[in-house]
């Protein structure tokens, strides 16, 4: 585990991070501290720890993070109490490809589905449309 905790303060003492951390700092920080600091990774805005945590599943899964053997709940569950190996095991895949992460995070903004409220989809002219960009999508 020495080994991993190296790894992180490496990358997170480097540019864009620019923290301050040695391995005594970072290995003692709080679950709260430790769970706001992979949030910053993701840089993602103040929400409850349980949209926090729905969020970074869906970074994790849009990025193909390797989930352990252990069931979704399970993973939720270590994120919302901070787990530390938890955490320390996404810090690390994430900063291991950070820049290949980076330009996924970049794509799958204009790559992914938009999902259109139903209340929306009511409407027989905006219905058209969205069908319409959506067979043009499909086509190209």
């Amino acid at each position: 585990m020495s080994a991993v905790i190296k790894f992180i303060t490496d990358k997170l003492t480097s540019p864009p991070f620019n923290r301050n951390f040695n391995y005594i700092t970072f290995d003692s920080l709080e679950p709260n501290l430790l769970l706001q600091l992979l949030v910053d990774i993701f840089d993602i805005r103040d929400e409850t720890p349980e949209a926090t945590t729905m969020r970074i599943l869906g970074v994790l899964k849009m990025l193909r993070y390797k989930i352990p053997s252990e069931p979704d709940d399970v993973l939720c569950e270590s994120l919302i109490i901070g787990d530390k190996t938890c955490i320390h095991s996404i810090m690390e895949s994430v900063l291991q490809n950070f820049e290949e992460h980076r330009k996924r995070c970049y794509l799958s903004k204009f790559l992914s589905k938009v999902q259109v409220p139903a209340d929306f989809m009511q409407d027989t002219d905006l219905s058209k449309l969205f069908l319409e960009v959506k067979e043009t999508c499909v086509a190209t």
